[in-house]
């Protein structure tokens, strides 16, 4: 009786297990089945009269890449966060200008979560969509500076009659972890170059240092002064009429923002769907043809097919940067390189744009890219694009670039290098009853060892080390950029933050602008006239590594990973703080926990 249960027991398992796998393989061969499909059907998906929505609701990201399976868009499998890939919303915006099936864009705003360099991309290909004599509209329950920055190159803004309107100016609220490590006896060791390298000023201070205040003071005000330029323009509103709305909170409600004529009508969605079905000319009976600009993009991208000739090889550097392997929040080196090379033997791809969106990192994983970039530039040209911050190790691998180009408000330089070490010998002895000894071969065997307190030799070494990065970063920045001198390059260094406007200013960039310029330019650089394809680094994953991914996408996992409490912050600060002693303790590295909003 016993062998014929485990008989039973062992077939039902092995049918249930058979059939999750038959399960399992045949949704990879529908998956890769309609992906050929919509392949090959092309543009042809996309209907006559058609209009290009844009739900600008979510984070946005650099790069989202064309995943045969979108969790985000209406799917009963994810809850987590949206993400609207910059580089898909520009490129569908850029082919949506001169597509006779497209009428016109539907903007839906609300909960938008992005840079300021980013925002005014969007704004700026908005523009441009106009200029082929095709319409706007935006709508929004909720809008703040950055969301209304997009929303101000529509031809209406529509607001919720009920809703909420944010115009109060720009703030920078750095965080401080100094109380937390006295409270846990932990003790800092910091090494600097540059008054203005303010990223040590959360472990050592309370409170900005005088420097630190000069700097986020001046770069707050050039972004909101550029703001409220592009805002008076588009509005006919006068400048000093504005920054009274914003110093007297007399924008918070729509009918505020209406009154000051900041939105032009009060309407419902269903009110503002009517008016695109007028619009569009399309029959109360009929659906009104929306087409996602997501769904756009995968549907005519095919033109960025490997193989073509004439290609601009596009590489997002997006993150912290560390040696290694890449990941959702970090730049590897190895991954970098691994697809540099891979530009560098292809003789279809005519030149390279790194897209480089990143306050820094590892000041040795910047240096090994920004040689390889040389490298690339015996043959290709090399141009740079800024998104919303490219400083310090951001700057550094992308210094030697033949063009860099940035947006007015990107955060741009932090020319500077710092290290850090935390002693945790009372951490250990005093909280937790934990003690540590050692036997070493050398003296200085275990320099670094944060179970017990440096030596003067010891600290003098580091910062010998930390200067000569620093200098080694200058001797960077002086052949790209071409200054007479290292001292030269001191004056704009230091650690400090400019705008992309005050950057340009300085010669740290050549020109303002986005992705879209920096194509253009390397497109004209590489004399390939209008004739040209871009190519994303690195390459996609393969439909079965995205569904492999997609599993690990469910929402409970997401919810699990990045549930929110009271001490994230801390969390995500020492999280980031264990990456760091990984890079060798030498760190060209902004302070990005500084959030300008």
């Amino acid at each position: 009786m016993k062998t014929f249960l485990k008989s039973v027991l062992a077939c039902a398992i092995g049918t249930v297990f058979g059939f999750a796998l038959l399960v399992f393989f045949g949704m990879i061969f529908l998956i890769a089945t309609a992906s050929l499909s919509s392949s090959k059907m092309g543009e042809a998906s996309i209907k006559d009269n058609s209009i290009l929505f844009l739900p600008l609701q979510g984070q946005v990201v650099e790069r989202k890449g064309t995943s045969f399976i979108d969790w985000e868009e209406d799917s009963p499998f994810f809850s987590g966060p949206r993400h609207i890939g910059l580089f898909e919303l520009l490129e569908s915006l850029r082919k949506a200008k001169t597509d006779e099936k497209i009428r016109g864009i539907y903007i839906k705003l609300g909960g938008l979560r992005c840079g300021w360099a980013s925002a005014e991309a969007i704004h700026r290909a908005l523009l441009d969509f106009k200029s082929s004599g095709k319409y706007i509209q935006a709508y929004g329950e909720y809008f703040d500076e950055k969301s209304y920055l997009i929303a101000s190159a529509a031809d209406k803004i529509f607001i919720y009659p009920e809703g909420a309107f944010e115009f109060n100016g720009i703030a920078a609220v750095p965080l401080f972890a100094k109380g937390t490590l006295e409270k846990l006896g932990i003790q800092t060791q910091i090494f600097r170059v540059g008054e203005f390298k303010s990223a040590v000023e959360m472990f050592t201070q309370e409170k900005m240092s005088p420097e630190n205040r000069q700097q986020t003071r001046e770069l707050v005000n050039d972004l909101w002064n550029h703001f409220v330029q592009i805002i008076a323009e588009r509005r006919q509103i006068e400048p000093q009429v504005l920054n009274d709305l914003a110093s007297d909170l007399d924008v918070l409600r729509a009918h505020q923002a209406l009154e000051h004529k900041l939105a032009d009508e009060p309407a419902s969605e269903e009110q503002v769907l009517e008016l695109l079905r007028t619009l569009s000319g399309t029959e109360k009976d009929k659906k009104l043809p929306l087409v996602s600009f997501s769904r756009y993009y995968r549907s005519t991208s095919q033109g960025f097919a490997l193989g073509k000739p004439n290609r601009i090889a596009v590489i997002f550097a997006s993150g912290e940067i560390i040696s290694g392997r890449s990941s959702d929040d970090y730049v590897g080196s190895e991954d970098l390189l691994t697809a540099m090379r891979q530009i560098s033997r292809d003789k279809e791809i005519k030149g390279l744009v790194i897209r480089v969106n990143s306050p820094g990192g590892s000041a040795l994983a910047s240096d090994v890219i920004w040689r390889q970039t040389l490298e690339i530039k015996k043959t290709k040209p090399v141009i740079a694009s800024f998104g919303d911050i490219a400083a310090s190790g951001g700057y550094y691998l992308a210094a030697g670039a033949d063009h860099i180009f940035a947006e007015a408000n990107t955060l741009t330089g932090s020319i500077g290098v710092f290290g850090v070490y935390f002693t945790t010998q009372d951490f250990f002895d005093k909280k937790l009853g934990v003690t540590f000894d050692r036997v070493l071969t050398h003296p200085y065997a275990d320099v670094g060892d944060g179970s017990r307190p440096m030596t003067t030799f010891e600290r003098k070494r580091i910062q010998s080390q930390v200067e000569q990065t620093y200098q080694q970063f200058l001797r960077v920045v002086k052949q790209g950029r071409n200054y007479q001198s290292e001292e030269e390059v001191d004056n704009v260094a230091r650690g400090r933050v400019w705008s992309g406007l005050q950057a340009l200013q300085q010669g740290l960039v050549d020109d303002q602008g986005g992705l879209s310029e920096a194509l253009k330019k390397a497109a004209e650089v590489a004399n390939l006239g209008d004739s040209w394809d871009v190519e994303v680094f690195p390459r996609e994953k393969s439909p079965f590594e995205q569904l492999m991914m997609a599993f690990g996408d469910m929402a409970w996992v997401q919810n699990l990973l990045q549930s929110e409490h009271p001490f994230q912050d801390i969390v995500d600060l020492w999280n980031r703080m264990r990456v760091w002693q990984k890079g060798g303790g030498v760190l060209a590295l902004n302070p990005d926990q500084i959030e300008i909003r």
